[in-house]
């Protein structure tokens, strides 16, 4: 029987931070990211809302799938078998629905620069509920049909707890999982 894809974020300190995962047929991988301080990984951020909003295809579906992460410089690659994914042959939908929703829905960092670091705070009110349905950025961005302002607001809250838990741990780690085919239902 196969269980849910269980994702570990670890931040370090003076390192790049950590993402292990336990895809759901029980094979696992793990990259680095650059580290952005307090603010929320990105990746931690489209686990959260591609799980709100019942997205099956995003990024965590490709990973599901056997994608890797690679990182090359400051760029996330994504590849199978060593290769680069690339269109026809890999539909990126999904990820590019993810990507909008992400960027409606997820925090809104502050960089700032200190001598030679960069470091990410949250502005304010970072966090600013859209209206469903409409267009969301000059991008033209929409979020999925369906997507209610009770699940902008469940996910909205999700996030907030999630950063101030990223802001508390210094070289500690947060899991979640995330239920491909569960629809709307955020991770525990």
């Amino acid at each position: 029987m196969k269980g849910p894809l269980t994702v570990t974020f670890t931040r370090r300190p003076a390192q790049p931070d950590l993402v292990h995962v336990v895809r759901t047929d029980g094979t696992e991988t793990e990259w680095d990211f650059p580290n952005r301080g307090d603010a929320l990984p990105h990746d931690l951020v489209h686990l959260v809302v591609e799980q709100g909003i019942g997205l099956i295809d995003g990024f965590w579906g490709l990973i599901d799938d056997g994608t890797e992460v690679v990182i090359a410089g400051d760029q996330a690659v994504l590849s199978r078998n060593g290769e680069p994914l690339r269109e026809p042959a890999v539909d990126f939908s999904g990820l590019v629905k993810a990507e909008e929703a992400v960027a409606l829905l997820g925090p809104k960092p502050i960089l700032e620069s200190v001598g030679a670091l960069t470091i990410a705070r949250l502005a304010p009110n970072s966090f600013i509920p859209p209206a469903p349905g409409d267009t969301m950025s000059p991008l033209g961005f929409r979020l999925p049909d369906g997507t209610t302002i009770e699940t902008i607001n469940i996910i909205q809250t999700r996030l907030r707890e999630l950063t101030q838990h990223w802001q508390q741990r210094h070289d500690q780690s947060i899991t979640l999982t995330w239920h491909r085919g569960s629809n709307r239902q955020l991770p525990a």
